[in-house]
């Protein structure tokens, strides 16, 4: 029987359900081992998700699971952004954002995001004419 290698990863089949299961050891972080676990309905389905993870890990990307919610993201972001853009630009950012973005989306986990919940945040601004399609900072519209 052959070993993985240092940090490929365990894979295994779970007996309760059949589900083929991928584990990747994210080492110690607040007193305690970090996995990263995924799923698949076939040995080679797991492996390649497995393999997806091993090589975020190796770019540095962040593949810990994320409980941060848009709203958490943003908040954090225009603080970061308050001391990198002049006091107007800056604003312009919160204005836009609590109307819309923390609004509509702020509830919804970040990992969870999606360009379609996005697209559709967008569509409903522009169909209740809150958003200029040509300038989406912009927050009303010319009235016929």
């Amino acid at each position: 029987m052959s070993r993985r290698a240092s940090n490929e990863g365990a894979l295994y089949k779970r007996e309760k359900d059949g589900l083929w299961v991928g584990v990747l050891d994210l080492g110690w972080g607040t007193g305690e081992r970090k996995r990263r676990y995924v799923y698949g309905r076939t040995q080679k389905e797991a492996a390649s998700k497995l393999a997806e993870l091993r090589r975020r890990q190796g770019l540095g990307l962040k593949i810990e699971r994320d409980s941060q919610t848009v709203k958490q993201f943003l908040t954090r972001w225009l603080e970061w952004k308050k001391n990198h853009v002049r006091p107007r630009t800056y604003d312009g950012y919160v204005v836009y954002l609590e109307r819309h973005a923390i609004k509509d989306l702020g509830d919804i986990r970040l990992v969870k995001l999606s360009v379609d919940q996005v697209q559709k945040m967008l569509d409903a601004k522009a169909r209740r004419c809150s958003l200029a399609a040509s300038r989406p900072f912009e927050t009303s519209c010319a009235t016929p």
